[in-house]
């Protein structure tokens, strides 16, 4: 599943507690923070592994998704 959903009956439904994340990786992103570095804030701080493409792409997604 795509960080910062669940799948109900196969549509995205959006996680607030995950939504929330999501929020402070765009925010570190905003402030200069590289793909690679919110990746090691993840794995420290969520305890979830993720690697910087997936930083990446949940963050092209979030925008896309507004």
């Amino acid at each position: 599943r795509a960080f910062g959903y669940s799948l109900v009956d196969g549509i995205k439904v959006p996680r607030e507690d995950e939504q929330a994340v999501i929020r402070q990786m765009q925010a570190m992103r905003d402030a200069g923070a590289g793909y690679r570095q919110i990746a090691e804030w993840m794995a420290v701080t969520q305890e979830r592994k993720m690697t910087f493409t997936g930083v990446k792409r949940t963050l092209l997604e979030a925008a896309h998704n507004g």
